[in-house]
């Protein structure tokens, strides 16, 4: 059975306000983008006066996760404001929360556990940068291991505190899409029967790092940002956090919810284009509007509103345009091109699909009054999207001078009614995510048929793991890099840093003949480019940073770089977990191709080993991470030698089946005295590997299976209270 998704809380903190008044002043046509001394206009927002001692990035999430869950009608998961419930909290929601490839967890163990699901395009910048900037040759290794403390997955540990009954649990990182992606892969959890709820949404801080790195790359407005206006000229930055609940209607049902509308379809893909500019055609951007309508089982004559990306740079608002048109339509351009912006005439078009809506739905762009607010956009939007699709509202586009193009809501919001809207998300790297959400119940609406594939088995085709000595680094000293060029092609790698060099090695490596539409990505990484981070900002206090550094700092940037060097064009997407960043990163691989979204996925991993991360590790430890580099691993629904039994998240282990079977424990923080339930233990990591331990293990296990050795093989790692979990198979007879 595939369950209907349901939307039963929202919440958002912006500088509009929380979600109620942020919907009211936006439909009203008010702008919170404000100009600060020599400065482009900014939103800023105004946190709750309990959550301001907060570092931001937390407050933010903290404040739309509470607004969500109260909304809901789920105050049972929330604690007293300010109080933490330490390691208690990962272990309040039960024991379970694993998954059997194409099985269905049960319904009382699947309401004991809400998810979590969270998107940051930064990663915790905010947070670092007062640290970054102590950074120097001379600063005491001691005082560098403050940085620890902001992973990238930081927000995810918080909430574990702070609520009550958190169970799997996962960061994600696809640039300015990551909110709307987070919303996807929670829409998973629940059509696989993972859990019954979860709580989904994005944040970000405003930041010097973000605020110079789009000055370098030309990107901000000195006037504001204007999405679609003729006289557009880039973007307004802006923070904030948005958050809903996702639920099955069966769970919702039971409860007696609110449903505030429904999530029917997702699509999610990479344009495998260019790093910060997109496909001017519009090409994957509007196959995944188009992918996402076919997932929901709706036409795209069945759409009324779409809350567009809309950056109100010149390049993307004119790409997205192209798209839009391409499923819906082209409305208000004139045969010869007259009235369309230069950026459309000369641009490649794909062909409107035949059966395209005489009328296209209204499109607007939230971002020219709340600003651009990365992580948190996509998840901003998407409940925007639903309230508008609630209130029968179409919040307008605020600027003065449209382009003339007949979809565009004017300067006044539309009481238009519709069943049916979109909110489309794009990023650096091509990264975009579209969600599908609509106001009645499914079976109310006329769909064209099932919304999605049946859950297939997953196999391990190929697994990677350099070690010192071997391969690329045989001649390398432990701890040392090879050059890029010793790895890469010279020329298509010219702009990559080294952790980019390593995760595009790997899936050069796993994936020789290249990637396609149906191949996904998640790289594992805990705490991404410190040192470069720490390296832009020294810069910056002396001279204009280089414009294309900045898009390197980014969590998302290695992934991105390799499906670019690799033509990936399927979801792909950074993944955090911190010490257990790598085997998440496996997990999200294993959805994608469990779930039908790909035909194949990679994982992959590498310690970056570079100098301040080699010093933090010194000054922690007293040792640097040695044992090895970095590891990967290909799943595919093909039938290989190695086959993906089980995998999950929970406080139990699948008991061990009879035969040659053991564990591989990849990490552990100590949080949870747990059984190995009949596994044995086979080896233990070395200390001060961080980033890629599951991949590590992951990598052994596949050799240990293939020579015979074991039969069947359990990878875990240990964090925050939950044992997280991959069982692997060797099926007899198979020929890989």
């Amino acid at each position: 059975m595939t369950r209907e998704v349901a939307v039963t809380g929202l919440g958002v903190i912006t500088a509009l306000g929380q979600a109620q008044e942020t919907f009211a002043r936006l439909a009203q046509g008010e702008s919170a983008l404000s100009r600060g001394a020599g400065q482009a206009p900014v939103a800023r927002c105004a946190l709750p006066p309990e959550l301001a001692r907060l570092p931001r990035t937390e407050a933010l999430s903290l404040a739309a996760l509470v607004a969500t869950l109260i909304d809901a009608g789920l105050e049972e998961h929330l604690l007293l404001v300010g109080e933490a419930s330490g390691a208690e909290a990962g272990t309040e929601a039960g024991s379970g929360g694993g998954t059997e490839v194409g099985a269905h967890s049960s319904d009382e163990l699947m309401d004991s556990e809400l998810g979590l699901v969270w998107g940051t395009t930064t990663g915790g910048l905010a947070e670092l940068e007062p640290l970054l900037g102590l950074v120097s040759p001379e600063t005491p290794d001691e005082e560098l291991t403050a940085l620890l403390g902001f992973p990238i997955s930081r927000v995810v540990t918080r909430a574990r505190q702070r609520l009550l009954g958190v169970g799997p649990a996962r960061t994600v990182c696809s640039a300015c899409s990551s909110g709307a992606l987070a919303v996807a892969v929670g829409a998973e959890w629940i059509r696989s029967g993972r859990v019954a709820r979860v709580l989904v949404g994005g944040a970000d801080a405003l930041c010097q790092t973000t605020s110079l790195g789009f000055g370098a790359l030309g990107l901000l407005d000195p006037q504001g940002g204007r999405p679609f206006a003729r006289s557009r000229a880039g973007l307004s930055l802006g923070e904030g956090a948005g958050a809903l609940v996702l639920e099955s209607l069966e769970s919702a049902a039971r409860r007696g919810a609110r449903v505030r509308g429904y999530l029917c379809g997702v699509a999610v893909g990479s344009e495998a284009h260019h790093v910060t500019q997109p496909d001017p055609a519009g090409r994957r951007a509007a196959a995944l509007i188009q992918s996402a309508l076919s997932d929901a089982g709706f036409t795209p004559d069945a759409v009324g509103y779409v809350n567009a990306h809309g950056t109100g740079t010149p390049h993307n608002d004119a790409a997205e345009r192209v798209a839009l048109e391409a499923v819906f339509g082209s409305q208000g351009t004139s045969a010869d091109g007259q009235g369309a912006s230069e950026e459309l005439r000369g641009a490649e078009q794909p062909r409107a699909p035949a059966g395209a809506p005489q009328r296209a739905p209204r499109v607007a762009s939230s971002k020219g009054q709340l600003g651009h607010l990365l992580g948190g956009s996509g998840a901003v939007e998407a409940v925007i999207t639903v309230q508008a699709l609630e209130a029968g509202v179409l919040p307008p586009n605020v600027a003065a001078d449209l382009e003339p193009w007949s979809a565009l809501i004017g300067s006044q919001a539309e009481t238009a009614p519709c069943e049916v809207a979109l909110s489309n998300s794009f990023g650096f790297g091509g990264m975009g995510a579209v969600l599908c959400f609509a106001r009645s119940a499914p079976a109310r609406l006329a769909r064209t048929g099932a919304p999605r594939r049946p859950a297939v088995p997953v196999y391990l085709a190929r697994s990677v793991l350099t070690r010192p000595g071997e391969g690329p680094l045989g001649a390398h000293a432990p701890g040392a890099l090879p050059e890029r060029a010793a790895l890469l092609d010279a020329a298509r790698s010219r702009r990559f840093d080294p952790l980019s060099t390593w995760i595009a090695w790997l899936t050069s490596q796993l994936l020789p003949e290249g990637g396609d539409d149906e191949t996904a990505l998640a790289h594992g990484t805990a705490f991404g480019l410190i040192e470069p981070a720490a390296r832009f900002l020294a810069r910056a206090r002396v001279a204009r940073p280089a414009p294309a550094d900045f898009p390197n700092l980014l969590p998302s940037a290695a992934s991105g770089n390799a499906a670019l060097y690799s033509a990936i064009r399927g979801p792909v997407a950074a993944v955090s977990a911190g010490a257990a960043s790598a085997h998440a990163a496996a997990h999200q691989a294993i959805e994608w191709v469990a779930a039908g979204v790909a035909r194949r996925a990679l994982s992959c991993a590498a310690e970056p080993l570079d100098p301040l991360a080699l010093r933090v590790a010194a000054a922690c430890w007293d040792a640097a991470p040695t044992e090895w580099a970095a590891a990967g691993q290909l799943w595919c629904r093909a039938p290989q030698p190695i086959q993906v039994v089980a995998f999950g998240d929970g406080l139990t282990l699948p008991r061990a089946p009879s035969g040659v079977a053991r564990a591989l424990l990849a990490s552990d923080d100590g949080s949870l005295a747990w059984d190995d339930d009949g596994w044995g233990e086979l080896e233990r990591p070395r200390l001060c590997s961080v980033e890629g331990l599951g991949n590590a293990a992951l990598a052994r296990a596949a050799e240990r299976l293939l020579t015979g050795e074991l039969s069947q093989a359990l990878v875990v790692d240990v964090r925050e209270g939950r044992l997280s979990y991959t069982q692997l198979a060797r099926v007899e007879g198979a020929e890989g």
